[in-house]
């Protein structure tokens, strides 16, 4: 059965500059265009994205950010890791520096960001593989160490780029349900504590009611007792 997820699932793409982040967002936008621009400018603040992909048989509403790659003055991007339900950790396997600063980017999502937000690492440019500087090995102990998944992509030639995206989407998806899950097994509990509760609270007045009418009846005997041995009294006298 497919299911409609309006609400949209919000995916940036962060790391340094110059890493492909944005070649990466076009082969997202465009994943068939043969055409390559190596001149594609890097990103003054962010770029958005919509569109709906079939996940599990069920269809979702994406949104995918690309972010400037500057770390410097990031207010906005800062800002709006607060929405977002995953990221996109990218590095240059071509460019080490990128890679070492990886940790400094997860510590601003640790910072500003969800506490159970969904990450992938990926390592881009995978197609300039005589250029490389980090090890494919390198990355991904550092993946299994900060529990990431690792791909290594290569937005020029689309290489992985969808494997990468599915399996955070895949992440984000599944860590909804699991919170939804969770909301409705506690909305569960308070139900069935409401109506425990009512219960006892019913049969409280019920007990309560039983008492009332009992000394009802105990003040009606008296009552009776009591005109009787007036009676009684008063024949004895007469």
């Amino acid at each position: 059965m497919r299911t409609f997820h309006d609400t949209p699932f919000r995916l940036f793409i962060i790391g340094d500059t110059q890493t492909g982040k944005s070649n990466i967002y076009k082969r997202i936008t465009r994943p068939d265009d043969p055409y390559w621009d190596n001149t594609i400018k890097p990103t003054r603040a962010v770029n958005l994205l919509t569109k709906y992909d079939l996940l599990q048989n069920r269809i979702v509403k994406i949104q995918v950010w690309d972010t400037r790659g500057s770390r410097i003055l990031e207010s906005l991007p800062l800002l709006l890791f607060k929405v977002a339900q995953g990221f996109l950790l990218v590095f240059d396997i071509t460019n080490r520096e990128s890679f070492k600063n990886i940790p400094y980017w997860l510590q601003d999502i640790q910072r500003d960001a969800q506490k159970d937000v969904e990450k992938v690492l990926v390592g881009n440019k995978c197609d300039l593989e005589e250029q490389r500087q980090v090890s494919y090995e390198e990355a991904r102990l550092f993946a299994e160490k900060h529990h990431l998944k690792y791909f290594e992509i290569s937005a020029k030639t689309g290489e992985s780029v969808d494997c990468a995206l599915k399996a955070l989407e895949k992440a984000v998806l599944e860590s909804l349900e699991e919170r939804v899950a969770k909301e409705e097994a506690a909305e569960c509990g308070k139900e069935a504590e409401k109506s425990l509760f009512e219960r006892v609270k019913s049969l409280f007045y019920s007990v309560l009611k039983g008492k009332v009418e009992l000394v009802k009846v105990f003040k009606s005997a008296l009552v009776t007792f009591a005109l009787m041995g007036v009676a009684q009294l008063l024949l004895r006298i007469f």
